[in-house]
């Protein structure tokens, strides 16, 4: 249960450590880019550390990997900015919320394309996170929500179904390499935004908020992969979800005085219920 729990701890570092750098006005940016270049270095070793060198291989499975990694990675600098501009517009609590509820898409996708469907305990769950969108979105008589939280979901869930279609068409031998392809990517397709729309700030706020996101990232992904050897998988992702929700919310109203309302806080339990449902 330790590696779960610092997987938790970790996960929600990163949007903690946004909403610091958010307080400290940093150059969202330059974060943005030191962040995946760390993630980028770490992924490459954890490719060799785990004997990735070794990994024999047809080369079509080598560049499916490559290929499913660019998109994945254009994916996951666009959830990573996005959620940058959704805890400025509607604080941490309701980025996360958002941000874990789309697990829908791939859920959705998954049943389109394999015919695969949750239990019926997973369709329950289904229907809370749905709910708890519609509670959350629901205003003056009519739903409306945050531009960034909508686009925010959409391109976070992309994300997931883009590691269900890897999983379901390369080996997961190659799943390490995935990783380290998917954050180069990010990596570099930050790289050259920040060069189009203006100049990396290396001021140390900047490279010090995007070191310890970037830290975290990586970290994160290593103790739930570790998490994954020691306990069934159907334990890691609920506790891992609802926890980093729970823990996000605690830290930001103790760190940064965010209040959530009680509507807020309903919902936030219902997602946390449904994320459990669906994982059962």
């Amino acid at each position: 249960m330790l590696n779960l729990l610092l997987n938790i701890i970790f996960s929600s570092a990163i949007t903690l450590w946004l909403k610091y750098g958010e307080t400290k006005n940093t150059h969202s940016d330059t974060v943005t880019t030191i962040n995946y270049l760390i993630a980028s270095l770490g992924g490459l070793a954890i490719f060799f550390i785990r004997g990735g060198a070794n990994i024999q291989q047809p080369v079509e499975n080598w560049i499916m990997t490559v290929v499913l990694a660019i998109v994945t990675g254009c994916l996951y600098l666009g959830t990573f900015l996005l959620m940058i501009r959704a805890i400025i517009s509607s604080g941490a609590g309701m980025c996360t919320l958002w941000n874990k509820a789309a697990v829908l898409i791939p859920i959705f996708t998954s049943l389109i394309l394999w015919g695969e469907s949750p239990a019926l305990l997973g369709w329950v769950g289904v229907i809370l996170t749905v709910s708890a969108i519609f509670i959350v979105s629901y205003k003056g008589g009519a739903i409306k929500a945050d531009k960034f939280l909508i686009a925010l979901m959409f391109c976070s869930g992309m994300g997931s179904t883009m590691l269900k279609i890897f999983q379901k068409t390369v080996d997961v031998q190659l799943n390490d390499f995935f990783v380290f392809c998917t954050f180069t990517t990010s990596f570099i397709a930050s790289l050259i935004m920040t060069m189009k729309k203006s100049k990396l700030s290396f001021a140390p706020k900047n490279l010090f908020v995007g070191s310890m996101v970037g830290v975290a990232n990586v970290l994160s992904d290593v103790f739930i992969m570790i998490a994954l050897t020691q306990l069934p998988a159907a334990v890691v992702y609920p506790v891992s979800s609802s926890g980093a929700i729970s823990f996000i919310a605690v830290m930001s109203a103790l760190l940064f005085k965010e209040r959530m309302t009680k509507k807020q806080m309903f919902a936030l339990v219902l997602t946390i219920i449904g994320i459990v449902l669906i994982n059962l």
